[in-house]
């Protein structure tokens, strides 16, 4: 029994509707990585296994998982495992939530893939110095153009506004 799939604006209302008495738990099955990176507010985290593998809940289910196929699969697994509770599963995963607007949570401390660019080129840069036998005050540069020239930036016109509104006059 595949899950019936939902689209992000009925997922939304699932969860907000104030009056529902019942509402679907959430599961993401995502890597725990990708689940910390974001994910749908009020989700909850388990692995396949782990989920296969435990009680099953007493409510309705909406499985948050990489693609349609995978919630499809895992929908089959606790059908037979005996779940006869209702399966649901986010039409088109994580990324038709967010196209449609809709607001993540991320696990604190979490480093977003884009972060790890600079440090990787920065680590790179230092390396092949090294390995070039630069002068040791060379390898500066890289860290610096890291961590140094993003302060440097002037602050934005709103920032400036607010901190000048702020001084005595």
């Amino acid at each position: 029994m595949s899950p019936s799939l939902l689209s992000p604006a009925d997922l939304k209302q699932l969860l907000h509707h104030p009056g529902q008495r019942h509402a679907p738990l959430v599961i993401d099955v995502r890597p725990v990585r990708h689940f910390n990176r974001g994910h749908i507010p009020g989700s909850h985290h388990f692995s396949r296994a782990l989920l296969l593998s435990s009680e099953l809940p007493d409510q309705d289910l909406v499985v948050i998982a990489e693609n349609d196929q995978r919630a499809g699969e895992l929908g089959e697994a606790l059908h037979q495992r005996g779940f006869h509770r209702q399966i649901r599963s986010l039409h088109g995963g994580l990324p038709a939530w967010v196209q449609a607007g809709q607001p993540l949570h991320q696990a604190p401390g979490a480093i977003q893939r884009p972060a790890l660019v600079p440090l990787a080129l920065a680590i790179l840069a230092s390396v092949i110095l090294v390995l070039q036998n630069a002068p040791l005050h060379w390898l500066a540069v890289p860290w610096a153009v890291l961590f140094i020239a993003p302060r440097l930036q002037p602050p934005r016109a709103g920032r400036r506004a607010a901190i000048t509104r702020q001084r005595p006059a």
